[in-house]
C-alpha cells in the first residue's frame, strides 16, 4: 500500500509543484488539504483492499501536494533567507517521519 501512495506522491509532487509556478499556491495547498481530508476518512470508512489501495493513492497525492505547494511558498515568503528556511522545513520533514 505504501508504494501505491508513493507512485501518488510522486506523481503529485511533480504536477502540483509545476502548477505553483503560475497558480494561486494557497489555493493549491488548500485543495490539497480537502484531498487529505476527504481520502482519510474513507480510508477509516471502509475494509476492502483494492478501495484503499485507490485511497492510498489519493492520500499520496494529498501528500505530495503538500510538498510540492509548501516549498514555494516557503521561498515566496522568505526570499532573503530561502536556504535556511527550506532546510529547516525538510529537516523537520525528515525528523516527523522517523
Amino acid at each position: 500500500m505504501v508504494s501505491v501512495q508513493n507512485v501518488g506522491f510522486i506523481l503529485s509532487v511533480i504536477t502540483v509543484g509545476t502548477l505553483a509556478d503560475t497558480y494561486d499556491k494557497a489555493r493549491l495547498l488548500a485543495a490539497t488539504s480537502l484531498i487529505l481530508a476527504v481520502s482519510f476518512y474513507f480510508f477509516y470508512y471502509k475494509d476492502p483492499y483494492f478501495l484503499n489501495l485507490f485511497i492510498m493513492l489519493i492520500i499520496g497525492i494529498g501528500i505530495g501536494g503538500y510538498e510540492g505547494a509548501a516549498d514555494p511558498m516557503l521561498l515566496d515568503l522568505h526570499k532573503k533567507r530561502q536556504s535556511l528556511i527550506i532546510s529547516i522545513n525538510h529537516f523537520f520533514v525528515s525528523f516527523g517521519s522517523a
